[in-house]
């Protein structure tokens, strides 16, 4: 109770300036104490109100005439009624008035400063419910030492088990979300806004108790999605792409359209959940820089995967290519070559195809791979000679370009 009472201190005058809106009679809001915390006169906050000391005595509404507020210091003619939270008398609404004049609204206001308090009440609870899971996630992904007592404290708190598996989905959004936030025109709080991603993440990604999602910061949001089985995974990851499409399409029509997402592989536990969150952000980060459309990334998308094997090769073994193969990067034609030899591995090794697709004559086409053979001393007819040639210069020059 003493954090409801707390609130409604916060929120007091608030709620006085919403309610004059539309009540016809200035009011006042006094704590369990009979202090005013919220009034129509502002002057009048912080000062002592006997007769909302007599109402919370009494706990019933009482009016005040004209004589009889001539006998209390700092009381207006009008009604006083209790204010209740969870049947608890904790302040009292003064109606200034007449009160044969106020008695017929006094009801109608009481049950609108309840509700508008209540509401705020949920809100608040809400915020620090979402700002719990956010510290969790923050601590969980970004703290390179987790203390085990400290994380195990956490998940009794949240209600988490941390013993199921789980696989990290980042949402990256950019500055749309600040940028949408801080029109003039626009209404809703940061707050009231990223409990919507939130909820449409979680919606479309079919949440479960065992589900973790909130934001790490204002661009990402992070689900930590359970993994019963390798079944269960293999099912999640067959259907993400889909979903991702379905929530890209929900976001925009929020105005939020620079999205790019991302998941990692599945770990053992709640408590592994940063190794699968940075294979995550590699992922996301390397489909950037390769410009891989739809921005849409997961080890389990064999394009993906074919995309990245360039890059994968180990550092000796690429450096022992690179040496052998120098010739050719050291020739004054090598992107012209280059661009040549990645159309015809892209056009399964059919010269017909790859000349149409330069627009070059046949011949031509011919001659440079020839040149190429020559450089290399590889075989372009055959499917391991081109696809060792491949590897090494799709992951070189994607690495020139990105320098």
């Amino acid at each position: 109770m003493g954090r409801v009472i707390e609130l409604f201190g916060q929120v007091a005058q608030n709620i006085v300036k919403a309610v004059t809106e539309v009540s016809p009679f200035p009011i006042s809001l006094t704590d369990e104490k009979g202090y005013i915390i919220g009034d129509s006169n502002s002057r009048r906050i912080g000062t002592f109100h006997p007769a909302s000391k007599l109402v919370i005595e009494k706990n019933k509404t009482c009016l005040f005439t004209n004589e009889i507020t001539a006998e209390l210091e700092n009381v207006l003619p009008g009604i006083a009624t209790p204010l209740k939270f969870d049947s608890k008398t904790v302040g009292v609404l003064g109606i200034v008035g007449d009160p044969d004049n106020v008695k017929p609204y006094a009801e109608l206001i009481k049950k609108y400063v309840e509700m508008r308090w209540h509401e705020n009440y949920m809100e608040q609870m809400e915020e620090l419910e979402t700002k719990k899971v956010e510290s969790f996630l923050q601590y969980l992904i970004l703290n390179p030492n987790i203390n085990k007592e400290m994380f195990l404290k956490y998940c009794k708190i949240i209600g988490l088990q941390p013993n199921i598996a789980r696989f990290c989905i980042i949402i990256d959004i950019g500055r749309d979300l600040m940028e949408i936030v801080m029109r003039p025109s626009h209404s809703l709080s940061i707050h009231n806004e990223k409990i919507s991603l939130v909820e449409n993440a979680q919606k479309i990604f079919e949440r479960d108790k065992n589900t973790i999602c909130g934001f790490l910061n204002t661009t990402r949001i992070l689900l930590l999605q359970p993994s019963y089985s390798e079944g269960d995974f293999i099912y999640k990851m067959e259907k993400f792409p889909d979903q991702c499409m379905e929530l890209k399409k929900i976001f925009k029509k929020k105005g939020i359209s620079n999205i790019t997402i991302s998941s990692g592989t599945a770990v053992g536990t709640l408590e592994q959940s940063h190794i699968s969150y940075k294979e995550a952000e590699d992922l996301l980060e390397m489909g950037k820089n390769l410009c891989i459309n739809p921005a849409i990334y997961s080890y389990f998308d064999l394009e993906i995967l074919l995309k990245l094997i360039p890059f994968q090769l180990d550092k000796d073994l690429h450096d022992k290519l690179m040496f052998r193969l120098k010739k050719l990067f050291s020739n004054t034609h090598f992107n012209d070559l280059y661009n040549n030899f990645i159309t015809y591995c892209d056009n399964n090794l059919n010269v017909t195809k790859t000349a149409a697709k330069l627009y070059i004559h046949r011949n031509t086409l011919i001659y440079r791979l020839n040149k190429l053979e020559k450089l290399t001393s590889l075989d372009l007819g055959r499917f391991d000679h081109c696809m060792l040639l491949y590897l090494v210069l799709k992951g070189d020059f994607r690495k020139e370009q990105n320098e």
